[in-house]
């Protein structure tokens, strides 16, 4: 058994190195399989009826999601409660804070983060990456019904970040090393999630690289307590709404802050 897992991943790894757009699209795909064969759509869709379409808490209240997200996005239910990744809630205030321009959102999924930051930040331009086109089609859907498609650039694979992105959230399942390099993000504020389950000893290599030029947090995933707005859902079904389905794998994010903006400031 332990063989034929290790081999299933090393033939996923193989296929997101030789094939990644098409690696990304089948796990786009894949992942709203299993959604469904867990019944979250339909969960997802009796919490929308009663609850509506907008993000009800968390830095990006108000954003709409766009129709059929019950079906079409992971963690659904989540991302319209506003607790979605909540242990980064208070990283993405902070660098709200510091009023970034230029921002990258790397792995940009269904547009989630991208389009709440371009809401939150309306002098910003947002630069959202993925591979997947159905992503990319999803993210530019979110930034339209919420008014900032002018203000998002969509693109397919990010070759490198440049130096003058001010801020940078990526999570791109394993490929982050190849991606984030200090010496070009110094004076970056960089979200990462960290996959050690497809690249052992990742999160450690990160700290180490960055560790010249940032102060570097290392965030955990947290349980959330949605039970008040759920409670009228039986329990099998929250505890369908809340699954972030991470098959086992440990949640970790790394949350890097340039030395340079110390105290809220930027050195020139």
């Amino acid at each position: 058994m332990k063989i034929r897992r290790r081999m299933r991943e090393t033939a996923r790894t193989l296929g997101r190195r030789l094939f990644p757009a098409w690696a990304a699209e089948r796990a786009v795909r894949y992942e709203r399989t299993v959604r469904r064969s867990r019944g979250v759509p339909e969960v997802a869709r009796q919490v929308s009826e009663r609850l509506g379409s907008a993000v009800l808490g968390g830095p990006f209240e108000g954003m709409l999601l766009f129709p059929g997200f019950e079906e079409r996005i992971a963690s659904p239910v989540l991302k319209l409660l506003g607790s979605y990744e909540q242990q980064l809630h208070r990283p993405i205030e902070v660098a709200i804070e510091t009023q970034p321009k230029r921002i990258a959102n790397v792995g940009s999924a269904d547009g989630y983060y991208a389009t709440g930051l371009a809401l939150r930040l309306p002098g910003a331009i947002v630069h959202a990456y993925d591979l997947a086109s159905t992503a990319r089609e999803m993210t530019r859907e979110t930034a339209r019904i919420n008014g900032v498609a002018e203000r998002m650039l969509v693109h397919g694979r990010c070759r490198h970040v440049r130096a003058d992105f001010d801020l940078v959230v990526c999570d791109i399942e394993g490929a982050e090393g190849d991606l984030l390099h200090a010496e070009a993000l110094s004076s970056t504020m960089v979200i990462v999630e960290t996959h050690d389950h497809a690249v052992p000893g990742i999160t450690d290599v990160l700290i180490s690289r960055f560790a010249h030029t940032h102060d570097v947090d290392v965030l955990g995933s947290i349980e959330t307590d949605d039970t008040a707005l759920l409670a009228w859902l039986s329990q099998k079904d929250q505890e369908i709404a809340v699954d972030e389905m991470r098959a086992g794998a440990e949640q970790r994010w790394l949350v890097m802050r340039p030395r340079s903006q110390r105290d809220g400031q930027r050195v020139a």
